[in-house]
């Protein structure tokens, strides 16, 4: 079988920082590399060959290729119906619709507030059941996130054609989920904390605590750019959220980006505690055997932490005043296992009915090719560099801009040129 799937890199592609960053390899957030790493060991065997799709967006002149060549078109997604995601939306149905294989969507779900109700009313409401109706005459099913997704389409008329998986990422190992790593007893928490600008100053006060022995491991390539090069996201010099590198957080080397999951895996390894506000970066904690515990600020993280029976806690009903450390202690970190058996049975057979069929874990023949590659490790702040590193990373970047600045003066002095050639023929038109 030749699947072709949606995903900006193959699990086995090891990109530098420089690339990564310049590129955007991380299509803006590494949690976009994490469901597709788990599809790929899923589903990947001597007899299946996986190829990716990066174009973001897609290009429906592509179809013709696709036919050729693929036997069914995998589009993982996220929170994919979304207003600023809209456009890429209608491209995907004008591509599904061209496309004559099976096109099996997995893992999808609406970003809306905690405050969602199935009866919303939404500016891509229409984008959506296009996009639907596209995948629905393709494929046995539409694979979402969570009831709110679900409620959300069944208002939509998709209701016979929906169904819950939750996360592929969650299934990266199968029917099993690591053991859950217990803080040695006497020995101080040491917490990995996730955040985004966009939290609330009350969350990001109570998580960037220096009372606490926390590590802080960013997602977004802006955040990749402040880390590797100093390029700031923002120059408020007062904000409790590290935006800049006048932030104590840099200062205090307590920030390290992952730029593969391999190596995000491993730097989790070495924390007693995930919590945050992010869905993926406290999946990936799990998945490292560290327990986690989830801030649900919106409805994609909440029916995701819901139905992976992730602890989670909304910000109304959170007690901020409690310490991270009480928390541990309160919560049980092994709700996850209930039902996980049954919910990657269900996966395995939403896979099925729609043709692909998964192989038995652990894939040995996908960990062999993983377990040959030397990842690069997590990426370190520049101010905490060496001169000479900090010295080839503000080169490289730098380098690469004015690569930017030269192809972009070209551009224009070519349209303008063809601007001049078309004015000139208005002025003297061929009678």
């Amino acid at each position: 079988m030749r699947i072709l799937m949606r995903a900006s890199q193959t699990p086995f592609d090891n990109f530098n920082p420089l690339n990564t960053v310049v590129y955007n390899k991380l299509w803006s957030n590494i949690g976009n590399l994490l469901f597709p790493f788990s599809l790929y060991r899923n589903i990947l065997s001597e007899d299946v060959s996986i190829d990716i799709y990066s174009k973001a967006p897609p290009n429906p002149a592509d179809a013709d290729f696709i036919n050729e060549n693929y036997d069914v078109l995998m589009i993982p997604l996220a929170n994919a119906f979304r207003s600023t995601f809209a456009y890429q939306l209608q491209k995907w149905t004008e591509l599904i619709k061209k496309v004559k294989i099976p096109c099996v969507v997995a893992g999808v779900g609406s970003q809306c507030d905690l405050d969602f109700s199935p009866q919303s009313r939404f500016d891509f409401d229409d984008t959506v059941k296009e996009f639907c109706s596209a995948v629905a005459s393709k494929s046995a099913c539409i694979g979402v996130r969570g009831e709110l997704t679900y409620a959300y389409l069944e208002r939509l008329g998709f209701k016979s054609v929906t169904r819950i998986i939750g996360c592929p990422s969650m299934y990266l190992f199968g029917s099993e989920l690591p053991t859950q790593r217990s803080k040695a007893y006497g020995t101080e928490l040491k917490i990995s904390i996730n955040s985004k600008n966009g939290d609330t100053n009350e969350i990001k006060r109570f998580l960037f605590n220096d009372a606490n022995d926390y590590m802080y491991i960013p997602q977004e390539n802006t955040d990749l750019a402040l880390l590797y090069c100093g390029l700031p996201k923002d120059t408020n010099e007062n904000s409790v959220f590290p935006l800049n590198l006048n932030n104590k957080t840099f200062f205090n080397d307590r920030s390290m980006f992952c730029i593969n999951v391999p190596s995000w895996l491993k730097l989790l390894r070495s924390a007693d505690l995930s919590i945050g506000t992010r869905i993926h970066g406290n999946i990936a904690a799990i998945l490292a055997g560290t327990p986690a515990y989830i801030i649900a600020t919106d409805s994609r993280v909440l029916e995701l932490a819901r139905y992976h029976n992730i602890p989670y806690i909304t910000p109304k009903e959170f007690d901020f005043s409690k310490s991270i450390s009480e928390i541990y202690e309160e919560t049980d970190f092994t709700s996850i296992y209930k039902g996980h058996k049954e919910r990657y049975e269900n996966f395995v057979d939403f896979l099925y009915v729609n043709g692909i069929r998964t192989v038995e874990q652990p894939n040995a023949f996908f960990d062999s090719k993983i377990n040959a590659i030397d990842h690069h490790g997590p990426v370190r702040n520049i101010l905490k560099v060496s001169d000479v590193e900090a010295a080839k990373r503000l080169n490289g970047y730098y380098s690469h801009l004015q690569k930017k600045i030269d192809t972009q003066n070209k551009t224009i002095s070519e349209l303008k040129k063809e601007k001049q050639s078309l004015e000139a023929k208005l002025k003297n038109p061929i009678v």
